[in-house]
């Protein structure tokens, strides 16, 4: 509980899932120590007036009482140093810092599991297939994966249930908020067989648009593969896939019953961009079973703390990324009424986006000086992160706020040992 305070008060600080977390942790060595650096009032820091309103306001005693609520409402919370904290999530370029659940959350353990993805509003061949896919995925030791939404996600769910298998569902919400209401009535029988729900967002928070691009990098940071049932060109499930990708994951796809359908056009897409057709579901279950990330992962390895992938990932301080257009979204998930959270809407992490800054900024306009003075300097070469911070004539923390946001923009990119260039 020691550090999970720690934790805790830095996702209430900041967004669950802001990378400035992870810049401040990665720059002060620990959570307890860049809470010590924050609370301190260093000059050095730069924080928004929101960000600082709720450092004045948030305290530790606050962090520990909020756990003690929780755990008396049977709501378990974990920190990324937990021993309970899934080994896959850890593989994240941004993790959660904080993951609130129910149930049993070392249902992951030992376990590959599948991420099984689709629409809310699946054909009656789709759901057939999930169906029969998902009880022999179960058969064979695999762990399912879904976001507890009506159509391809339910169906899933119950697969494993209907075997009293373990099922993973990651909500858009706070763990405590009954939605969507039409699947309250499987809860319990996820929780009897085993299985897990789980959230990065506090109790209490209400689901928004939004929050359902942030929640499907953790359905993709869960699994060891992605399995694409049915998805139109703007479903939610390709944002899942796009992630998965970003992050290592393989993607397998269901070829499309009718190729003239607008329901399987994200199939259609995924598959001609590289993912796996599913043939045999046999094949899929070998292709899971051996994936090479499954090989090179262990729980047991990533048991030591946050030093171990996060030293070598980034090594930066960021704003948080604002929303994108709730349009460009469009997720299976939308067509539900959005209402206010409980906290500030965190931050969306969605690759999207980070193309579209690419584009608009290849001229380098709208940078600020010191944006600007990093891009003179790496103009002429690739640097490590210490000559540029004394060719721009900034402080380390600050260089790293400027660079995480140029790279972002897909400006420059970061490479091993904290060099930058040129994109």
């Amino acid at each position: 509980m020691n550090k999970l305070r720690y934790w805790l008060w830095l996702s209430l600080v900041f967004a669950g899932n802001s990378r400035k977390i992870w810049g401040f942790v990665n720059y002060y060595s620990s959570a307890e120590n860049a809470y010590r650096a924050l609370t301190a009032g260093s000059e050095r820091l730069h924080l928004s007036s929101a960000e600082q309103k709720r450092l004045a306001t948030d305290d530790l005693s606050y962090c520990d009482k909020l756990i003690s609520e929780y755990r008396k409402k049977g709501i378990g919370i974990i920190c990324y140093e937990s021993p309970e904290y899934p080994a896959m999530l850890k593989l994240l370029s941004c993790p959660p810092a904080v993951l609130y659940y129910k149930g049993n959350i070392g249902c992951f353990r030992g376990r590959v599991a599948a991420a099984v993805v689709g629409a809310r509003k699946t054909s009656e061949y789709g759901l057939f297939v999930c169906d029969k896919i998902c009880r022999e995925l179960v058969s064979a030791g695999i762990l399912i994966v879904s976001g507890f939404a009506v159509g391809t996600d339910i169906t899933a769910h119950l697969a494993a249930v209907s075997q009293n298998s373990p099922t993973a569902c990651i909500l858009g919400c706070g763990i405590d908020y009954n939605y969507p209401r039409e699947n309250e009535k499987y809860r319990d029988a996820v929780l009897n067989s085993g299985g897990v729900f789980i959230s990065e967002f506090p109790p209490g928070t209400s689901p928004k648009p939004g929050y359902f691009p942030i929640r499907n990098r953790i359905l993709a940071g869960l699994s060891h593969g992605i399995i694409i049932i049915e998805a139109s060109e703007k479903s939610g499930s390709l944002v899942t896939a796009n992630i998965g990708i970003e992050e290592g994951r393989s993607v397998y796809c269901l070829p499309p019953a009718n190729i003239l359908s607008p329901a399987y056009a994200g199939n259609i897409m995924m598959l001609s961009e590289g993912a796996e057709p599913i043939y045999s579901i046999s094949e899929l279950i070998r292709s899971l079973k051996t994936d090479p990330i499954v090989q090179c992962v262990s729980e047991d390895e990533y048991d030591s703390g946050y030093e171990t992938d996060i030293e070598n990932e980034t090594d930066e301080v960021i704003d948080d990324i604002s929303e994108p257009d709730q349009t460009e979204l469009a997720s299976d998930e939308e067509t539900e009424p959005a209402a206010e959270a409980a906290h500030e809407e965190p931050a969306v992490i969605v690759n999207d986006d980070a193309e579209k800054a690419a584009e608009t900024n290849k001229d380098y306009s709208g940078l600020t000086d010191i944006q600007q003075k990093i891009i003179n300097s790496l103009s002429k070469g690739e640097l490590h992160a210490d000559l540029l911070a004394e060719a721009v004539g900034t402080d380390a923390v600050t260089l790293m706020m400027e660079l995480t946001e140029l790279e972002i923009m897909g400006s420059i990119t970061s490479l091993p040992g904290k060099m930058y260039r040129i994109k």
